[in-house]
């Protein structure tokens, strides 16, 4: 497995950490003044939770096929065989700093990504509580999967993944 992500703020907050299975370490995207890269600015507006970047020089986008370029924190994995995702879960260690919109994807290069699901104005209740979303229609098999945060909650300027989690169907080849 290869995990990676646009940005993490230390070493205490790997893009791995998220594909764990331990709630108690997660991975959190840079912020102003620290991180890998150093950001000279919050990646989300506090009171909107919008995604504006982490300053000059750091503002990240993924081209999506038929969708066109979004823009957010994004965290990834690459899976050492092809499955169908038909569902997926995150937990957050804040409910400040857990996703508000974003979109998952899928790559079978790493390279080319195609939409799996869009979520918009999702909530976390407390921190203990994975919030599932199914994927049934999604009809094609990839090694990569991607999460592009587009807003975390209006009071979030971070965002933070403790968990997440992958469902699917593997692929055998005849």
């Amino acid at each position: 497995y290869d995990c990676s992500a646009s940005s993490f703020s230390s070493t205490s907050f790997l893009p791995y950490f998220a594909f764990d299975t331990s709630a108690s370490t997660t991975w959190r995207s840079s912020l102003a003044g620290s991180g890998t890269p150093v950001y000279t600015g919050f990646p989300y507006a506090n009171a909107s939770g919008n995604y504006q970047g982490g300053g000059t020089g750091f503002f990240w986008t993924t081209v999506v096929q038929n969708v066109g370029t979004i823009s957010g924190e994004w965290l990834q994995i690459n899976l050492p065989t092809s499955i169908r995702l038909t569902k997926y879960g995150l937990l957050s260690t804040s409910v400040t700093s857990y996703p508000n919109s974003f979109y998952i994807l899928g790559s079978t290069d790493g390279t080319t990504w195609y939409q799996i699901d869009l979520q918009t104005g999702q909530t976390a209740s407390n921190t203990t509580n994975t919030n599932f979303f199914n994927t049934y229609t999604n009809v094609n098999y990839y090694t990569f999967f991607r999460i592009v945060i587009t807003k975390v909650q209006p009071t979030g300027q971070v965002a933070i993944i403790s968990q997440f989690y992958l469902y699917g169907d593997y692929y055998f080849p005849s």
